[in-house]
């Protein structure tokens, strides 16, 4: 952990630039790290338009984009230039979450809606309302996560609408009136190296939405059926071996690595000065940065920590939601193992053997709902799926 002399201890935006210069974003005032000096950026002493930091990220140039509750600035070689509703298309003042666009430019969310900015003068805008950019109309307009696919695909988190999909011709929204999904809300939105994407949920714990983005196979990782720490979810981050770095709201920082192997750090079991996490980075030397609500940021090695805690290979559920059937991958040690499935009110409606390898249930006969999976041998654990 590196201590600093920061301006505020809650840290809500990360970034690290491709010199390797960390950028804390706090609530009262932007900090640099070059690795030995620190600098604060105040709106008293810089180009900055508030001083209450809500997003950070640095471009493929260098420079910083800042999205605070009063605008939008652009940092480089120390020019500052300042985005307001007042003086550019910004749609709202207030933004919480920034991209970049891999056409150039950059994705801004505000909570009154969306807009890519070419970096010079175009803004296009979208939003829930008809007047929407070439008619591209989002389910919300609070916009709380971004990320951009290298293929253009733009992964948006709203607050409360879904998760939606946006690209040159098409809006996909998922939700869970419609599509059963666990959480219409999510904070922080990662990609692995195979393009997958991870949403980090406050309610709904880690989703991974595999394949493709029209269709594609749901799972959920939750304190039901994995050993994550919480259900509430705040921010991830995906390093290059495919590590998510998972920010709960209560309960540290998670590292996931695979269907079985967690790994928590707490403030009972490391140097993580809060257990509250709100941001996350990843910098170049296999370290993760972490802000935190009160405690400031903390800088860790990968290797650094606790006791990694497994649980047993289970059942593989393929797909999530299931229309009639459910895919179920099952591991050589359950092979001819009793599979019971429960309602949401504990009552068994379906039970059979399952083999090595994958297996077919036919499930048509169950009404639409959440429903629970769960193996008659101990130490397996359950997994939770949703029926349409």
């Amino acid at each position: 952990m590196v201590t600093a002399g920061l301006p505020n201890n809650t840290v809500r935006a990360l970034a690290v630039a491709p010199n390797g210069d960390a950028w804390v974003g706090t609530e009262f005032g932007l900090c640099r790290y070059d690795g030995s000096l620190w600098q604060v950026f105040q709106t008293g002493s810089s180009g900055l338009p508030d001083n209450d930091i809500r997003a950070l990220t640095v471009d493929d140039t260098g420079s910083v984009w800042i999205g605070t509750l009063n605008g939008l600035a652009r940092y480089y070689n120390g020019v500052w230039q300042t985005f307001t509703t007042g003086n550019s298309g910004l749609p709202e003042n207030y933004v919480r979450s920034l991209a970049v666009a891999p056409q150039g430019g950059m994705w801004v969310g505000t909570v009154s809606g969306l807009a890519w900015f070419d970096g010079s003068g175009t803004w296009h805008v979208y939003n829930d309302t008809p007047l929407s950019y070439n008619g591209l109309q989002l389910p919300g307009s609070n916009i709380a996560a971004l990320k951009a696919r290298a293929d253009g695909l733009l992964c948006i988190g709203t607050v409360n609408a879904g998760f939606t999909y946006l690209t040159d011709s098409t809006v996909t929204v998922y939700t869970t009136f419609v599509n059963g999904i666990p959480d219409n809300t999510a904070l922080g939105v990662g990609l692995d190296s195979g393009g997958s994407r991870w949403l980090a949920c406050p309610a709904g714990a880690l989703l991974s939405h595999a394949g493709d983005f029209i269709g594609g196979a749901w799972y959920q990782y939750s304190t039901l059926n994995s050993m994550m720490a919480s259900n509430a979810l705040t921010s991830i981050v995906i390093d290059a071996g495919d590590r998510k770095f998972i920010g709960n709201q209560i309960s540290g920082l998670t590292i996931f690595q695979g269907f079985s192997t967690f790994t928590t750090f707490t403030m009972s079991n490391s140097d993580l000065p809060s257990d509250e996490i709100m941001s996350l980075a990843l910098d170049g030397q296999g370290r993760v940065w972490v802000g935190t609500s009160n405690g400031g940021a903390a800088r860790f090695n990968y290797s650094v920590g606790v006791q990694t805690v497994s649980v047993p290979s289970g059942p593989t559920i393929l797909s999530n939601p299931i229309a009639e059937e459910l895919m179920l991958e099952v591991p050589s040690e359950m092979n001819n193992s009793v599979m019971r499935i429960k309602d949401s009110s504990g009552r068994c409606v379906w039970y059979g053997t399952v083999m090595q390898g994958r297996n077919q249930l036919a499930l048509q006969s169950l009404a639409t709902g959440v429903y629970v999976l769960e193996s008659s041998l101990s130490g397996f654990g359950s997994q939770r799926f949703v029926k349409l």
